[in-house]
């Protein structure tokens, strides 16, 4: 009988492979790679979840700019009318309409301590100067040429508010408001008041925003007329050109800009509708961007708390089941090596020739028909046959001393 032939052994090679397959493919490494599998995910969302907050914390400061915008922009409108009827009231007095110039700058006078301006001044349609409060009656006026501002009073028969300028006679940086003195069905004068920044500048410490936004009034030509913070130092500037171009295309709007002194903020500006000045209010960016980083901050080390926890949890559980897996590798690899070597045993059993030429049939039946009845035994050394018991008992195995292949 020949020996029954086992599988071929891999090939260095393919064994190779698999020996790399299987350290790239570990347990350790599967439950690592569960762990960030759940991880990165959930940090997605956050992040996500994030960028959307933040996106909302930006709308709302643009939505809460313009609502300060719009209010300052109405208190405004409502302190120049309220100059603008001043003003209107002071036109209708009879010294003004008999011509008595003396008596109306005596009126006009006493005018000022309700009205809060800096002067009042009485303008021809020469540009000439017949009145002016600060200075006494029958001091030499000047005499100018006639501004577009008023001439568009006489003509127009209209109030008009001009922009920020710098006083003849006061020298200081004031806002005139004109409107028009009718006499009859002519209009030979324009009565003009004119009204400090600072008084401007109290409309905005009453309004109630953030101590670190900046809001800013500005003049139909976009010189700066009033500011929240540093105003002696920034008014009578243009404001910034990405201002100036947003606000001429468009009476209201939101824009990212960088402030006169070099913020970067969320800006909403709005026209104020009488007068046509502009209310700009900027939220800084450093203030939402830094609740945006603080945010990021807790995030990240939550995200690293809880993948560094789930890595930490998952070598725990990889040590313990890697160590499982090697015993049982231990027990099936014995088992295995068993199940082997007595496969092997029962091939090697069956290969051996049995019974040995003797040369004598009659003793070697007896054998035969004693394997029938018992087990195989030394007792069978009385059949009288040359069956080499003795010299082969010590090669074969102990269990083929009690069962092989008789004869």
């Amino acid at each position: 009988m020949k020996t029954p032939a086992y599988p071929p052994r891999p090939a260095p090679a393919d064994q190779a492979a698999t020996a790399r397959s299987l350290r790239r493919y570990t347990i350790r490494s599967g439950l690592l790679r569960l762990s960030a599998a759940c991880a990165i995910p959930a940090i997605l969302v956050a992040v996500a979840l994030l960028a959307h907050d933040f996106q909302v914390e930006r709308d709302r400061a643009f939505s809460d700019a313009t609502l300060i915008a719009r209010n300052v922009a109405s208190d405004v409108d409502t302190e120049l009318s309220g100059i603008e009827s001043g003003l209107r009231i002071l036109a209708t007095s009879p010294e003004l309409q008999s011509g008595d110039m003396a008596a109306f700058h005596r009126r006009a006078v006493d005018a000022l301590r309700f009205q809060g301006v800096i002067n009042y001044a009485l303008t021809d349609r020469s540009g000439r100067q017949l009145v002016n409060t600060l200075l006494p009656v029958g001091a030499p006026l000047a005499t100018n040429k006639i501004t577009p501002a008023t001439l568009k009073v006489l003509d127009d028969r209209a109030t008009v508010i001009s922009g920020l300028f710098t006083g003849p006679v006061s020298g200081q940086p004031v806002v005139a408001v004109g409107v028009p003195v009718q006499i009859g069905s002519d209009v030979p004068y324009a009565l003009g008041a004119g009204v400090h920044v600072e008084r401007l500048g109290g409309v905005l410490q009453r309004q109630a925003f953030r101590e670190s936004w900046i809001v800013a009034v500005l003049d139909a030509k976009g010189t700066i007329v009033a500011r929240s913070r540093d105003a002696e130092r920034f008014v009578g500037q243009k404001a910034v050109p990405a201002l100036l171009d947003a606000a001429t295309s468009s009476p209201q709007g939101t824009l990212e800009s960088i402030t006169k002194d070099g913020t970067p903020v969320f800006t909403a500006f709005v026209r104020a509708p009488k007068s046509n000045w502009i209310v700009a209010v900027g939220a800084p960016k450093a203030q939402l961007m830094g609740a945006l980083y603080q945010s990021l901050a807790w995030l990240l080390a939550g995200s690293a708390l809880a993948i560094g926890g789930g890595l930490w949890l998952a070598m725990r559980l990889a040590g313990q089941l890697s160590a499982a897996v090697r015993g049982w590798e231990s027990r099936h690899s014995r088992s295995a090596a068993a199940g082997r070597w007595r496969s092997r045993l029962r091939a090697w059993k069956r290969s051996m020739p049995w019974p040995m030429r003797c040369g004598r049939p009659s003793a070697c039946s007896r054998v035969r028909s004693t394997r029938r009845t018992t087990t195989h035994s030394p007792a069978c050394a009385t059949a009288r046959c040359s069956i080499r018991w003795r010299a082969s008992r010590s090669a074969w195995p102990s269990a083929t001393r009690h069962r092989s292949r008789s004869c």
